[in-house]
């Protein structure tokens, strides 16, 4: 709160919501291999958004590149264009190649937390467009606010777990 009483808003946007749970890290780089059909590079960071990164680095390089790339979709606002994959998960896609995948294994485990939270998910004085009105989310919608918070926290703390190669 600042001395008005109002609450203070944090730049850029955030979420409220930090979920205490995820996903497997190996189901999410096995699913995020299928998706790429083994043909990317990409770096894993520690609450499991996955960034694209070109072939050729080594590791501090992959790195550096994914940290960078967090970076700037974190600070243009990290619009997300999440789509439905034909393994039953949610695929989040931003403007720059990173990644989160909301696993449905993990959604049907932790659903009753995701129904209650997913309004927290919203950015500070976020409004999204549905087919059901403003902020207004059926199960997709739901599903795919909960793995973008994944992306917020990575970004404001970057951690990487590991550098993932394409398949030789």
């Amino acid at each position: 709160m600042n001395i008005f009483g109002k609450k203070k808003i944090t730049l850029p946007p955030v979420p409220d919501w930090k979920p205490s749970f995820n996903s497997d890290t190996e189901e999410v780089i096995s699913i995020f291999k299928y998706y790429s059909s083994g043909k990317k590079d990409f770096v894993v960071f520690n609450n499991l958004t996955i960034v694209i990164v070109e072939d050729g680095l080594d590791d501090k390089q992959a790195i550096e590149a994914a940290t960078q790339t967090l970076n700037k979709t974190y600070n243009f606002h990290p619009d997300m264009t999440p789509q439905d994959m034909d393994d039953g998960n949610i695929l989040i896609s931003y403007k720059h190649p990173a990644f989160n995948i909301a696993v449905e294994k993990t959604a049907k485990e932790y659903w009753n937390e995701i129904e209650a939270n997913h309004l927290r998910a919203l950015c500070t004085s976020e409004v999204l467009l549905t087919p059901l009105g403003a902020n207004v989310f059926d199960d997709f919608g739901k599903k795919a606010l909960w793995a973008r918070c994944y992306f917020f926290m990575d970004a404001q703390k970057p951690k990487a777990l590991r550098v993932v190669r394409k398949h030789a």
